[in-house]
């Protein structure tokens, strides 16, 4: 495991993940050899979509060390499996541009809004993208997931197919230091709630080694107001509050080690 290696040339790391997370307007390949290679479409889908191929991988790092290099990028959640291209592809979401926003269509009756506030400390640079990896990761994991579309994906948004009946909207929003959450189908509200804590506490944990706080405001369906956390337990507001208690009472919890476990290999 990457716990029993000892990097001795750290540059030559910070070197090989440049090759890949870089500002391909500034930082060019050279074309004929991209062309003679036949990565020309590898290249494309790297820079617009964020998904890079192992060919391309196994290109940039000249084959050496490659599994090894996905591993330390999968473990810093700098990467993900991408199961929706018939290549052996990866995620890589910091190489996400542009923004989406919510259409009409995507803004359901019945869906429900939260909010991770990291007003009172702060919001650090990269974790979004790593939500998005955990999110894309902890989809991929699913048995089946020939029905659930794609994620839709920008470098402040993310549309992400948690089951059948449920597409979860993430947003960052970089000036109020805050990601919303909308969850499309209100009655798995706190189920999605959880999946989430769990994996912003995975990166709190082994990114921030504990030190991130923040508070969570949750929606009131009866007047749209955003209420606290504390503040919608102890006034028993539904849907979250009976969804959280059934929760407690069937011992739903969510071992985040073996999660992280099966992200990484």
């Amino acid at each position: 495991t990457l716990k029993n290696v000892v990097i001795i040339h750290p540059q030559w790391l910070l070197d090989s993940l440049s090759k890949v997370i870089r500002d391909s307007t500034l930082h060019k390949f050279n074309q004929n050899e991209i062309e003679r290679f036949g990565l020309t479409e590898d290249v494309q889908r790297t820079y617009e979509k964020a998904v890079v191929s192992r060919d391309f991988l196994e290109y940039i790092w000249e084959k050496d060390q490659v599994d090894f290099l996905i591993d330390v990028m999968k473990h810093t959640m700098l990467m993900s499996d991408w199961n929706f291209s018939n290549d052996r592809c990866y995620l890589v979401p910091s190489l996400l541009k542009d923004d989406i926003e919510l259409g009409k269509g995507d803004i359901r009756d019945d869906g429900i809004w939260c909010i991770f506030d990291f007003s009172e400390s702060f919001l650090p640079t990269g974790l979004f993208q790593r939500l998005i990896c955990l999110s894309v990761a902890q989809y991929g994991l699913r048995e089946n997931t020939t029905d659930l579309a794609e994620p839709v994906l920008s470098k402040n948004t993310g549309t992400i197919q948690y089951t059948d009946n449920v597409r979860v909207h993430l947003r960052r929003h970089e000036s109020d230091a805050c990601i919303s959450v909308y969850v499309d189908n209100k009655d798995h509200a706190a189920e999605t709630l959880s999946h989430i804590r769990s994996m912003m506490s995975i990166l709190n944990y082994h990114l921030m080694s504990g030190g991130l706080s923040w508070e969570i405001y949750l929606e009131d369906v009866e007047t749209g107001e955003m209420m606290s956390y504390d503040e919608i337990i102890r006034l028993k507001i539904d849907p979250w509050y009976i969804q959280i208690e059934n929760s407690k009472n069937n011992s739903i919890q969510v071992d985040m080690d073996s999660f992280l476990d099966s992200v990484i290999n």
